[in-house]
C-alpha cells in the first residue's frame, strides 16, 4: 500500500474528497501500477478531477507511465498541481516531468514553484524556465499576472535591500516590468546579469533605457568585452542570453512500438555485449510499462533467449520504477501458457531448453519450438552472467515449470553438468534441491554448498553426508552462514591444507570461528601444534592469548612455551603471560590473562538470515497472485475498477486480493499478454 502521509494529505489540496475516499484512492493507485498500462489512462478519465488529484498525491512520486502521460496531456489544473507538488516533494530523478508540466502553461502549476522564498535547485531551474526560457506567441515569456506582482511585492518588502535570490529571479526575467525593479539595484549585478537586463530591455524596445542607465555599465568594460559587448554597443547584436528552453524528451527512454522494437533488437548474429542486453532490456520493460508493446511482442522479438527469461523475473518491486510487477507478471505468464502448450508431458524437451536457454542466441519461441537444434545454433556465451541480474535464466525457467515436469526433467539423460549449473544460480527451488540431496553428485552438491541463497536447513543436510568430501570447507567459505552450521562446519571439517589455509584467514578478523575448528581437531594435538605454528602471528590480542589456552589444555604448556620462543626468538620478548606460565607451572595466568584481555568475536556482529535464504524461499514461485487476479478478473473492465474503488472505500478492513477475487474470472480482455 502507499498510505497517504498528513503532510501530503489529498484531502489538504482536495477537501470535497472524504478522509475514506482518499484512502480508497490511495489504494486504488498501488493497483493501477499493475493495471493493463491501457486501461490505466481510460480509469482515471472516469475519476472526478478531485479524486485524479488525490491518487496523483497518493502516489509519492511513484506514477505509472501512463498515468503519468495522461496527467501531463490530459489532466485538469488541480491534478497537475498535484503532480507539481510530488516533483518538488519527492524529487524525480530528471527534469523530464517538472517540464512537462510547464509546458502546459497553467498558472496554479507555475505559483506551485513560486511558493517558498528560499527555493531548492529544481525550484531554481521551474523559475528560471518560467522567468525567461518559455516563450509565448509574441517570442516573450509567458509569466502569470500573480507570480509577476508576487516578485515585485518582495522587491518592495525588502525596504531597498532585496537579497541575492531575489536578484537572481529579476535579472534573468523576460518581463520590463520585472527588470525596471531590478535597476536600482544595477550595482550589485555581476557582468552576464547585467548584461541579461540590458539584452532584455533591448529586446522590449528598451534600447535608449538600456543605454542611459549607467549603473548598468559602469566598471564593467572589460568584463563586456569577454562577453562580445562594447561600451554602449547594440546589445541585442552582441550578447544573446540563455533563452532556449529544450524540455527534456530525450531525458526519458522511448516506449518502442513492436515493429521499431524488432528492428532496434535486430537480427545480428553477433553476440551481444552487456550493454546492448542492457539496452534491449530497458527498452522492453518500458515499452511494457507503458502499452506500446504486450508481452507477446516482447516474446517474439527479443533475442537472447535468456534475456527473455531474466525480464520475467526482474526488478519487479523497484520502487522507481512501478508498472514493473505486471511486466514481468504478464512475460512469466505467457511463457509458462507457450512451454506448456509445446511441451505437454515431455520432460525432455523441459530439460532441453533449460540446458540451452543461457547460451541460446535466438528468440525463446524459436528455443521452445525445436530445443535440440540449440546444440548446432549455441555458442561459447553464458548470457545470463551478462545480464546485470543475480538471476538465471535456467534457474527462472526450472521455476516456472511444473513441479512434476521438473522432477522427471532432471532425471533425463545427461543433465549431470546442467544441474550442478542450475544448483549454483538462483533462484533456488525445493524440487532442485532435493534432486541434489538425495541423487546429486559431488559437484552438485559443492556447487549448492557454495550458493549463497542455499538455507540453512539444507546446509545441514549436505553436511551429514560430506565424511568424504570438502562441502564443510566450502561452507565456511561462505559469506554468509549461520552460525549452529559454521559450527557443524568446523567439526565436520576435514584435517588438511585447505582448513588450515581457512583457519589463517579468520584468525585476526574472527578468531573465535578460528579457534572453534582447531577444538574440534582436539583428538590430533600434532594437528593444532601444526596450524598454531603457520596462523599464530595471525591471531591479535585475546585472540592469541585464547589460542595459547587452547594449545596448553590439547598439547601441553611446555607446546605454548616452545612456540612463543620460537615466535618471539629470546625470553625476555616472550609475552608476559607466558613467562607467568614458566614461572607457576599452570594455565592460571593464562586464564587470567583471557579474562582481562576478551576477543570479539565475528558472531556477535551476525545478521539475520536474508529472506532468499530462508527454507521458504525455496517454495516461493515466481507468479504473483495479485497481479494474476488484476490480469482475469479486471483487465479491459473499467467499470470493474470503479466498482473496486468503491468496495475500497466501504470495506477497508479487506484485502485487495479478497476484494478483486469477488469479480468472475475469465471474462477480462486477454490483449494485455
Amino acid at each position: 500500500m502507499v498510505p497517504s502521509s498528513p503532510a501530503n494529505s489529498p484531502t489538504a489540496s482536495t477537501p470535497e474528497v472524504s478522509p475514506e475516499r482518499a484512502a480508497a484512492l490511495g489504494r486504488l493507485q498501488y493497483l493501477l501500477d499493475s493495471a493493463r498500462p491501457v486501461d490505466i489512462p481510460v480509469v482515471a478519465s472516469a475519476l472526478s478531477e478531485a479524486e485524479l488529484a488525490a491518487v496523483v498525491e497518493a502516489s509519492r512520486g511513484r506514477l505509472s507511465a501512463p498515468l503519468r502521460e495522461y496527467v501531463l496531456v490530459h489532466g485538469p489544473s488541480r491534478a497537475l498541481v498535484a503532480l507539481a507538488r510530488q516533483v518538488l516533494l519527492h524529487g524525480d530523478r530528471d527534469r523530464y516531468t517538472m517540464e512537462r508540466l510547464l509546458t502546459r502553461f497553467d498558472e496554479e502549476v507555475d505559483a506551485v514553484f513560486f511558493e517558498n522564498a528560499s527555493f531548492t535547485f529544481r525550484e531554481r531551474e521551474a523559475r528560471d524556465i518560467i522567468l525567461r526560457r518559455r516563450k509565448g506567441p509574441d517570442g516573450h515569456a509567458v509569466i502569470a499576472p500573480r507570480i509577476k506582482q508576487k516578485l515585485l511585492d518582495a522587491v518592495t518588502a525588502a525596504d531597498g535591500k532585496p537579497g541575492e535570490p531575489l536578484i537572481s529571479q529579476l535579472a534573468v526575467a523576460d518581463d520590463p516590468d520585472l527588470v525596471r525593479a531590478l535597476l536600482p539595484f544595477a550595482g550589485r549585478l555581476n557582468a552576464r546579469r547585467a548584461a541579461t537586463v540590458i539584452a532584455t530591455l533591448a529586446a522590449h524596445g528598451l534600447k535608449k533605457e538600456a543605454r542611459r542607465h549607467r549603473a548598468l555599465w559602469a566598471g564593467r568594460g572589460r568584463d563586456f568585452t569577454v562577453l562580445g559587448l562594447r561600451r554602449f554597443a547594440k546589445p541585442s547584436a552582441k550578447y544573446v542570453p540563455h533563452d532556449r528552453f529544450d524540455y527534456a524528451w530525450n531525458r526519458m527512454p522511448t516506449p518502442l512500438p513492436a515493429d521499431t522494437y524488432g528492428r532496434f533488437v535486430g537480427a545480428d548474429q553477433s553476440p551481444p555485449s552487456a550493454d546492448q542486453l542492457k539496452r534491449i532490456r530497458d527498452a522492453a520493460l518500458f515499452s511494457l510499462r507503458t502499452g506500446t508493446m504486450a508481452a507477446a511482442d516482447v516474446l517474439e522479438h527479443t533475442r537472447p533467449a535468456a534475456l527473455t527469461v531474466a525480464l520475467a523475473a526482474g526488478e519487479s518491486d523497484d520502487p522507481e520504477r512501478p508498472g514493473m510487477r505486471r511486466a514481468a507478471n504478464d512475460i512469466r505468464a505467457l511463457i509458462a501458457e507457450r512451454a506448456a502448450e509445446r511441451f505437454a508431458d515431455d520432460p525432455k524437451g523441459w530439460a532441453q531448453t533449460i540446458t540451452w536457454v543461457n547460451y541460446y542466441q535466438g528468440t525463446l519461441p524459436e528455443l521452445l519450438a525445436d530445443p535440440d537444434s540449440a546444440r548446432d545454433r549455441s555458442i561459447s556465451q553464458h548470457f545470463s552472467s551478462r545480464l546485470h541480474t543475480d538471476l538465471d535464466a535456467a534457474n527462472v525457467l526450472l521455476a516456472i515449470a511444473p513441479p512434476d515436469i521438473t522432477r522427471r526433467a532432471l532425471l533425463t539423460e545427461n543433465m549431470e553438468a546442467t544441474i550442478a549449473d542450475l544448483a549454483a544460480g538462483t533462484p533456488l527451488r525445493r524440487v532442485l534441491v532435493e534432486h541434489v540431496l538425495t541423487r546429486g553428485t559431488v559437484p552438485q552438491r559443492q556447487r549448492l554448498a557454495a550458493n549463497e541463497a542455499t538455507p540453512d536447513s539444507v546446509l545441514s543436510r549436505l553436511l551429514e553426508r560430506s565424511e568424504k568430501t570438502d562441502i564443510a570447507i566450502t561452507v565456511l567459505h561462505r559469506e554468509e552462514v549461520g552460525r549452529d552450521v559454521r559450527d557443524i562446519a568446523c567439526t565436520k571439517a576435514r584435517r588438511g591444507l585447505p582448513l588450515k589455509n581457512w583457519i589463517s584467514d579468520r584468525a585476526h578478523d574472527d578468531p573465535g570461528a578460528a579457534l572453534l575448528a582447531l577444538s574440534a581437531k582436539a583428538d590430533h594435538p600434532d594437528f593444532i601444534l601444526n596450524v598454531l605454528r603457520l596462523t599464530i602471528n595471525d591471531f591479535d590480542g585475546g585472540g592469541r592469548i585464547a589460542a595459547y589456552t587452547l594449545l596448553a589444555d590439547v598439547v601441553g604448556l611446555e607446546a605454548v612455551w616452545a612456540l612463543e620462543l620460537e615466535t618471539t626468538g629470546n625470553l625476555e620478548a616472550m609475552a608476559p603471560y607466558v613467562r607467568a606460565t614458566m614461572a607457576t607451572g599452570d594455565t592460571v595466568p593464562l586464564i587470567e590473562a583471557a579474562r582481562e584481555h576478551p576477543f570479539r568475536s565475528a558472531e556477535a556482529d551476525e545478521v539475520p538470515t536474508s529472506p532468499s535464504r530462508t527454507d521458504e524461499s525455496l517454495d516461493r514461485q515466481l507468479d504473483r497472485p495479485l497481479e494474476d487476479l488484476i490480469r482475469t478478473r479486471l483487465d479491459g473492465r473499467t467499470d470493474r475498477w470503479l466498482e473496486l474503488l468503491d468496495l475500497l472505500q466501504a470495506r477497508p478492513e479487506a484485502s485487495d486480493e479478497e476484494l478483486i477475487a469477488e469479480f468472475d474470472a475469465g471474462t477480462a480482455d486477454r490483449g494485455g499478454l
